[in-house]
């Protein structure tokens, strides 16, 4: 891969396709090779079109993303702007929004959408949301578990609990209770 980068920019074209780069490689190098092209991008001044399938590496990577859809632009902006404030649907999953909640549900017009830090487990705080869902299933991630439960409707939720701050653990088949702020939330135009 560093090969191939140095064969390219050589020759000083005033525009780099770099087409999944990093794709084929493992987690450690990927990482150290994202930082490498960061540093290279600055040093040589080159605009870089770079294409990815990787929500993490296109936010961790870009002054500016365009997420397409069917060869046409969905939005572009800054990966900040993107994150925080998708267009639509696609570009909210595209981003990592995983938890759509109908309008029933969410007692609000629309699609109400929730990324999976958001959704907190019911605590003594005032939560502007609240919904109980059964837990289904638990993956362990080290630092955290990353839960999926679904709604008495059917609705699947997924949610992330952080060891550290966790004084309870829920298993699965546990009914939960889960929170979420306003100011967390995304909402878009039923469909």
């Amino acid at each position: 891969q560093r090969v191939a980068l140095a064969r390219a920019i050589v020759f000083r074209p005033h525009l780099l396709l770099l087409d999944e780069p990093l794709s084929a490689l493992d987690t450690q190098l990927r990482g150290q090779l994202q930082t490498e092209l960061k540093r290279l991008h600055r040093a040589v001044g080159l605009t870089f079109i770079y294409v990815t399938h990787d929500q993490s590496e296109a936010l961790s990577m870009s002054d500016r993303i365009a997420v397409m859809k069917d060869g046409r632009i969905e939005q572009l902006g800054a990966p900040a702007e993107l994150y925080d404030r998708p267009a639509n649907r696609f570009v909210a999953e595209f981003l990592g929004v995983e938890n759509f909640l109908p309008e029933g549900l969410s007692g609000r017009p629309g699609v109400l959408a929730l990324r999976a830090p958001a959704l907190m487990l019911a605590g003594g705080a005032e939560a502007d949301g609240r919904l109980r869902a059964r837990v289904t299933d638990r993956d362990y991630h080290g630092s955290d578990i990353r839960y999926t439960a679904q709604t008495e409707c059917g609705t699947a939720l997924r949610f992330t609990l952080t060891l550290r701050d966790a004084g309870y653990v829920p298993q699965e088949n546990d009914v939960v209770t889960l929170d979420w702020q306003d100011k967390d939330a995304l909402h878009f135009p039923a469909s």
